[in-house]
């Protein structure tokens, strides 16, 4: 009996070692899994700001060609209303 205890007791150890191990290469694979979702992380967020600088940029530059479209149509608008004005006023003579 107490051979077949020993040789269990060995068994036990040997397979305590090897689950502590196991622990130790699940944990590693555990800590480079979360070192690589953090580099992913920040690449991802550095794809984002860099998307909502370009979006911010774009939207500058067309809400500057449209303010600059508007600026010429009002122009063109008091340029006609001036010439109406004339023509009114000459019709009137």
């Amino acid at each position: 009996m107490k051979r077949k205890d020993m040789g269990y007791q060995e068994e036990i150890r040997e397979l305590n070692m090897k689950f502590a191990e196991e622990i130790k290469d699940l944990n590693t694979k555990l800590e480079d899994m979360a070192r690589a979702k953090d580099k992913n992380t920040e690449q991802y967020n550095e794809y984002l700001t860099e998307v909502a600088r370009k979006h911010k940029e774009a939207v500058e530059n067309m809400e500057a060609h449209f303010n600059t479209k508007l600026i010429g149509e009002y122009e063109k608008y008091n340029a006609l209303q001036n010439l109406l004005e004339e023509t009114i006023k000459e019709y009137e003579k």
